[in-house]
């Protein structure tokens, strides 16, 4: 009789988990329901706790011009911003610093900000507004290109490519490629980026050089860079040897 009680407990155990960590996907994957306002240009669609004035429609249309330029084709996408308290808490709780986040596969097509002013076009992250280049425009890009990333090869290799290649696709895609590779690389070097840098380049910008190298340079075609298991320390070495010739 004890047995079987025990064996009922951890059933129940194992069905209050589940039931609970689905519960919890199915936020992060439909998190409408949280955001009372929305408002969509151009198949990008916005979602916010505040009402949405229209200057956000000039940011939406940037963002989708820029996403239908780069190498992915989509349908709808959707942004959702959430600003300081639980929703935030909630939305950012891996990287509660951040500006902004997706968990692919289960934001298949949408990922969150940390917060937007529209009117001035900049992220918001608490009290901080982050300046240009990294605009609320280049957030919105850099995150979504994350999302069409991960329909496009699927999510474990979406999660097991080097990080140079994931990141630095989507400041790519978000901020073109760099004007002078050996001046960039030269004031980069090998050191961690810093805020400073990034304020400057963009969040990624050794990536992003990397990236633009391997698809503008050495002639990879999108599919070889999203397969390559390189190092970003082999990647710079080829990089360094062709600036070098």
């Amino acid at each position: 009789m004890m047995m079987l009680r025990i064996k009922r407990a951890i059933a129940f155990g194992i069905l209050l988990f589940s039931m609970t960590f689905c519960g919890a996907a199915m936020v992060f994957a439909r998190p409408e329901p949280f955001f009372a306002f929305s408002r969509t240009v151009q198949a990008i669609t916005i979602y916010d706790t505040q009402p949405i004035p229209q200057s956000a429609d000039r940011i939406l249309s940037e963002i989708a011009e820029i996403l239908a330029a780069g190498p992915f084709e989509y349908e709808q996408l959707e942004l959702f911003v959430a600003r300081d308290g639980w929703r935030h808490d909630l939305f950012f709780w891996l990287g509660p610093k951040a500006g902004g986040i997706v968990y692919y596969p289960l934001t298949y097509n949408h990922g969150f900000l940390s917060g937007a002013d529209y009117r001035s076009g900049l992220l918001r992250k608490g009290e901080r507004l982050i300046n240009p280049p990294r605009t609320l425009v280049y957030y919105g890009v850099h995150e979504l290109t994350h999302v069409l990333t991960g329909q496009h090869i699927g999510a474990f290799r979406f999660h097991a490519m080097p990080d140079w290649v994931r990141e630095g696709l989507a400041d790519y895609v978000a901020l073109g490629q760099p004007q002078d590779y050996v001046g960039l690389d030269a004031q980069l070097g090998n050191q961690p980026i810093s805020v400073d840098v990034m304020d400057s380049h963009g969040a990624y910008p050794r990536y992003r050089m990397l990236v633009a190298w391997f698809l503008t340079q050495e002639g990879w075609s999108l599919d070889a860079l999203l397969a390559t298991d390189m190092s970003e320390s082999e990647a710079l070495a080829i990089m360094r040897e062709g600036l070098a010739i």
